[in-house]
């Protein structure tokens, strides 16, 4: 077995009263390593209110915060009118240690507005880590 399987990946329904768009890049679903991290890659886009990042909880608690501002040029291309989309990437990685054995993450968006806003939930596993 790997270090770090994720057996789904769910999107939400866009909230298109607040969201312009989203998309998760990484993981898959199905992907599997024995990296020490889960790595997460993406992007997302407010419609009234810039998102200004992406919280990760899992059982309810913030287990990550990632902010919203990584340059994403082939966004800026596809949405001239929208200022923010030139740095509507995001990009970072949970440390194995912060997840349970079986986890479910949920991702959600925080809009500088104040809303938040649900986008996806990851649900996978790790190995115990065996001290030598």
């Amino acid at each position: 077995m790997k270090r770090l399987t994720v057996d789904a990946v769910e999107l939400f329904p866009l909230a298109t009263d607040q969201l312009e768009g989203f998309q998760l890049e990484g993981p898959a679903a199905g992907a599997a390593s024995n990296n020490q991290a889960l790595y997460l890659d993406g992007w997302v886009m407010g419609r009234k209110s810039p998102v200004r990042a992406v919280e990760v909880l899992q059982d309810g608690r913030l287990v990550l915060r990632i902010p919203v501002k990584t340059p994403r040029q082939d966004l800026a291309a596809a949405f001239p009118d929208t200022p923010e989309a030139a740095t509507s990437g995001f990009s970072a990685a949970v440390g194995a240690l912060r997840l349970r054995t079986g986890f479910e993450l949920l991702l959600r968006g925080e809009l500088e507005s104040g809303v938040t806003t649900p986008l996806a939930t990851i649900t996978g596993r790790r190995e115990r880590l065996e001290l030598p």
